[in-house]
């Protein structure tokens, strides 16, 4: 039929278990299983540092209000200064989070059993060794802050 398109995909909508994988780019390609190990510890890392910015975010946040506290002494427009950089600093660390957050995702939609467990486990090993015990169960954690008006769980 003249006009006829090839829609066929190349990525399986089911999961798998081979080594040879793509992930994020065509050229991040794994062929052998040392490759293929390497991306799981890469995508491992990156879920633990996505649950390290959480819980820094989640820090400066509680932090912010006693360090507007202790300007008390400055100027209008030095506190103004200074909020101004707090602000830069939040959201700059929310935009990382955000990039890390949909790259995990991505790589968890690669449908590879080893990649999506990389990706749960990295950030459940984040998520117990940096959560605040003292503050309970619901502190920290990208499913701490789960409601209607932030359904991805990146916000803080």
């Amino acid at each position: 039929m003249p006009g006829k398109m090839n829609m066929s995909m190349s990525m399986p909508m089911y999961f798998t278990n081979s080594y040879k994988t793509t992930v994020w780019f065509k050229g991040w390609s794994t062929s052998t299983r040392q490759d293929y190990y390497v991306m799981l510890f890469v995508v491992f890392a990156m879920g633990f540092v996505m649950e390290a910015l959480l819980s820094v975010r989640e820090h400066l946040s509680v932090r912010r209000g006693h360090f507007y506290e202790e300007l008390g002494d400055l100027s209008p427009e030095k506190r103004r200064r200074v909020g101004s950089l707090l602000k830069i600093s939040s959201a700059f660390l929310y935009f990382v989070s955000l990039v890390m957050g949909y790259l995990l995702m991505l790589a968890a939609m690669t449908y590879n059993t080893g990649i999506f467990f990389a990706v749960v486990l990295g950030m459940t090993f984040g998520f117990y060794c940096l959560r605040d015990d003292a503050a309970g169960p619901e502190s920290q954690g990208a499913g701490r802050s789960y409601d209607m008006a932030n359904h991805c769980g990146a916000g803080g």
